[in-house]
């Protein structure tokens, strides 16, 4: 999951940083988050999709890592593949050595560092979680903004939004709008060239 889309919601921020758990309570939510008895069912869908969050940026960051290490892993064993059987002289292997670290650095820059910050607003997971739950499509967005602003506390009309969106979400989980295959799969590639490389199998070219 890494494409997110809608719109901004500024006073999401704020409140929502609130709910957060520690690292510690959210090592302790692998069922999903527990709440005392009477917690409101908003609160709860907020402090899901702050998980939601949080898990999304780890596992971004883990793929793009994985995905760096293995191009820099396969491109280094090529280069020396390269270099062992057309005996290079200096001055080009000084321009690839200086090509390969310019990629690189390129790489962190337009590849990593946006995973870095990756940070989406609450409405924008709630967007999200809209296409994976039909139920409350159109709902779901407006029903948190109107809960973290506390819109929902003075005025009717929110209330009752928010109100039917709990109705429709009762039961569900919004964990499985998170999807791990990308990172399962560049973590997979990565650990593989590694073992390719280790085996000593390029040299052999």
């Amino acid at each position: 999951m890494h494409d997110c889309r809608g719109g901004q919601a500024a006073p999401a921020t704020t409140e929502a940083q609130s709910l957060e758990t520690t690292p510690a309570d959210a090592d302790n939510m692998s069922c999903g988050p527990h709440f005392p008895p009477g917690f409101p069912f908003m609160r709860q869908v907020i402090s899901e999709l702050e998980k939601i969050r949080r898990r999304s940026r780890t596992m971004l960051l883990t793929q793009r890592v994985s995905v760096i290490v293995a191009w820099v892993i396969g491109l280094t064993v090529c280069l020396v593949a390269l270099d062992f059987l057309l005996r290079l002289p200096a001055t080009p292997r000084l321009a690839l050595l200086v090509g390969g670290l310019a990629m690189f650095g390129y790489a962190l820059w337009t590849y990593l560092w946006p995973a870095v910050l990756f940070r989406p607003h609450l409405t924008e997971l709630a967007l999200r979680a809209e296409r994976s739950f039909p139920a409350v499509a159109g709902r779901l967005a407006s029903s948190v903004e109107f809960a973290v602003s506390g819109l929902d506390k003075v005025n009717p009309l929110a209330a009752r939004s928010v109100t039917e969106t709990e109705r429709r979400l009762a039961g569900e989980s919004l964990s499985r709008v998170i999807d791990g295959d990308r990172t399962w799969r560049a973590s997979g590639a990565m650990l593989g060239v590694l073992m390719e490389a280790n085996q000593g199998k390029f040299g052999d070219v």
